[in-house]
């Protein structure tokens, strides 16, 4: 699966594993399923409470940033890739499958995907509809079972108005 074949290029590469010594990973993102564009793995360190992200491109490692101290009391739980019990292609299916029953007349514009650990290992998706609603999915990694499936109007409603 290309998504552990990237984390352990990343984790076993020489120029960033002493620095990645001092952190684990705690979540994975993927900015649009359809495009198959790169993964990003966050990593969290912990001495100075940042997420540092890293992903591949080519082969090649590319640092994409790191994010303000986090939270003390949202401390991220490690992420166990190798714990991964469900292959990229049938959790992305049972999402689609899981969107079509309730949103059949949607068009869907972008899906985000959010890999982290909760309980278990859950996939998380938001899915940005034309109609500017948005989906937030949950597939249990194990189970593959929808643990929670929800949806928000971005646009807000003025009581009174047209």
């Amino acid at each position: 699966m290309q998504l552990q074949e990237d984390f352990i290029t990343i984790r076993d590469s020489e120029t960033f594993k002493e620095f990645l010594n001092s952190t684990y990973l705690i979540s994975c993102f993927l900015d649009d399923i359809e495009s198959k564009k790169r993964w990003e793995y966050n990593f969290y360190q912990e001495a100075n409470k940042e997420i540092l992200s890293f992903s591949v491109e080519n082969a090649a490692i590319v640092f994409s940033g790191k994010s303000p101290p986090v939270n003390p009391q949202h401390f991220p739980q490690i992420l166990p890739l190798e714990e991964l019990k469900s292959e990229q292609e049938d959790i992305f299916n049972a999402m689609r499958r899981e969107f079509l029953k309730e949103y059949t007349q949607d068009k869907v514009l972008k899906i985000f995907t959010i890999l982290e650990k909760h309980e278990d290992i859950v996939w998380s998706f938001l899915i940005l509809l034309k109609n500017l609603n948005v989906i937030h999915m949950k597939i249990n990694d194990r189970t593959q079972e929808v643990i929670e499936n929800s949806s928000i109007s971005m646009i807000k409603k003025e009581k009174g108005g047209n």
